[in-house]
């Protein structure tokens, strides 16, 4: 599934009129517009004893084993899809567990619009869209929009693992169908609870061969370990000659991986490609790029995962990556959030939630620290704005359902970062090339594996990643295991010379100086690119690719 739009209605008579295709779900009809997704149109349909129907659209991994009932449905879910189900009750949409596609909804009255890309809804409904400034205080905090909200108004996102029960005359509910902190801890050896990881994975890059009908993959592969575990785990299941990889690098003189991505395609021996990546080489494709991001990203990773989609041949259909392992398995910066809770419970007798919230925040190392500052909200708009995106934090980082402050942290950073940050980074670059993606280690079954996994033993000693080291002994370079934990590191403090000065002097002052107002202090944006200050480059990049997003969002094409 490349993308969907559509309109839900309970009569025929309200739907609004625009060309499609459609399907009927007893007094529901179904209006959607494929004209640009050729690939699995029609997805799979179950119809249930009592009634109820589902629709799947995108890669469901149950399909040799399939529901028996809605609530079957529910149990079971697995992959990267959405699906649509009707009722005799009303009718439902399915974001699946893990929020590797994008849904999008918006409600009007008896109508209810879905789609998987924003601008679908202007561009094949002529919807009017409209942006809610103050979100870019969000934003600013931690590189993207968490939770229900996007930047457009009346827009909301579907959480992953969640379903919308639309009622129409805005009587809908959302609610959590896979409930994962309520799973029981399940009591194993190490060398037991590894080997089950390690099959797991194996499992699921045996569903998604099957599920996309694809022979051969291109993996991303990063250098560090959890796309060398990805890499392992195709060539397992396609075969080595089935397995392709790619990389980037920005320069040799620029800091790399190339030491270790060269180990990996050594022990492999794979079929393997560098793509080297300079501000000449990709400053003529943001635009274009920033058409597909319709709720904003900084995150600068964004930018190397579309050269390298757009580098590889048309016909490479698959591409695996190792996109997961932090949320599930722990990353660096749970260390810095286990510091700030042992100094909460010591001197805030553990309920200060701001302070955790607040560390939480700075742990992002985005444009918190500057955001007041580059906001053009002032008190009491700004503290408002972000007492609510701390009160939504501490939802997660207080549930009281899991055991330890790490399993929170570990399950916050999934609901919070997984549809609005992590997944799209792949998803949205992967789209426009109509291409499938997904990671080994980020499904459901991954993701209840951590849940049940007693955190003793998944991240010891706050460990990074122990787990799934030991799933992957002997399966991978031994360096790649022992290496410390670094990321892809997209170096814009290095590239901050006169093209990409101009470059953002262009978006935010240049050309786009009144839709940038809407939503930055101008006077500070100028000072952020005529001074250094703390993380200029990730900042200005961050501003810059907001407005690209806005600007195709919300201003008619000239």
């Amino acid at each position: 599934m490349f993308g969907f739009v559509g309109v839900v209605s309970r009569t025929e008579q309200d739907l609004p009129a625009f060309s499609g295709n459609s399907f009927k779900f007893e007094k529901y009809k179904f209006h959607s517009n494929f004209k640009v997704f050729p690939e699995k149109e029609d997805g799979q349909t179950f119809s249930f004893s009592d009634g109820s129907i589902v629709k799947i659209l995108g890669l469901f991994f149950s399909a040799s084993n399939p529901p028996k009932s809605l609530n079957n449905f529910e149990e079971i879910a697995d992959g990267a899809f959405t699906a649509f189900a009707v009722t005799p009750n009303g009718f439902r949409i399915y974001a699946d567990p893990c929020g590797w596609r994008s849904i999008y909804f918006r409600e009007e009255g008896n109508l209810l619009y879905i789609t998987s890309n924003i601008r679908y809804l202007r561009e094949y409904l002529g919807l009017n869209l409209e942006p809610v400034p103050e979100r870019s205080i969000d934003f600013l905090c931690t590189s993207f929009i968490p939770g229900l909200e996007t930047l457009t108004k009346n827009v909301f996102e579907l959480p992953m693992g969640n379903v919308l029960e639309w009622k129409g005359q805005n009587k809908s509910t959302i609610r959590d169908y896979c409930r994962y902190d309520t799973l029981p801890k399940v009591e194993k050896t190490l060398p037991e609870t590894a080997r089950d990881l390690h099959a797991i994975c194996l499992k699921n890059t045996e569903n998604i061969k099957e599920a996309s009908g694809k022979k051969e993959c291109t993996v991303f592969l990063s250098g560090g370990l959890d796309s060398t575990c990805a890499l392992s785990s195709a060539i397992d299941i396609f075969g080595l000659k089935n397995v392709k990889t790619i990389s980037v690098h920005f320069g040799s003189d620029l800091p790399n991986e190339n030491k270790y991505i060269d180990e990996a395609v050594k022990y492999f021996g794979c079929n393997h490609r560098y793509l080297e990546i300079s501000p000449d080489s990709f400053l003529s494709e943001m635009d274009n790029l920033y058409r597909w991001i319709d709720d904003p990203i900084g995150d600068p990773v964004v930018m190397p995962n579309y050269m390298m989609n757009r580098a590889i041949d048309p016909k490479e259909q698959l591409v695996i990556t190792g996109e997961g392992g932090d949320p599930c398995f722990g990353g660096p910066k749970n260390v810095f959030m286990s510091n700030s809770m042992q100094y909460s419970e010591i001197y805030c007798n553990g309920s200060n939630d701001a302070f955790l919230a607040t560390s939480y925040l700075e742990s992002f190392k985005r444009a918190y620290d500057d955001a007041a500052h580059l906001s053009r909200f002032s008190e009491p708009t700004f503290g408002r704005r972000l007492d609510k995106l701390q009160s939504n934090l501490n939802t997660h980082l207080t549930n009281p359902r899991w055991e330890s402050f790490l399993d929170r942290l570990l399950f916050a950073n999934k609901h919070l970062k997984s549809n609005s940050l992590i997944l799209p980074k792949v998803q949205k670059t992967t789209q426009p090339f109509f291409r499938y993606s997904f990671s080994p280690l980020f499904s459901r079954t991954v993701i209840e594996f951590c849940a049940r996994t007693p955190i003793q033993i998944k991240y010891p000693r706050l460990q990074e990643k122990f787990i799934l080291k030991k799933a992957f002994l002997g399966k991978i370079p031994q360096s790649i295991i022992d290496r410390d934990k670094s990321g892809m590191r997209v170096p814009l403090r290095f590239w901050q010379g006169h093209k990409i000065k101009t470059f953002n002097r262009d978006v935010l002052l240049r050309k786009n100086k009144t839709l940038t107002s809407r939503f930055f202090n101008i006077k500070e944006i100028k000072a952020l690119l005529k001074h250094p200050r703390p993380r200029q480059g990730l900042k200005s990049w961050m501003l810059s690719t907001f407005i690209l997003t806005a600007k195709n969002l919300y201003e008619p094409k000239s």
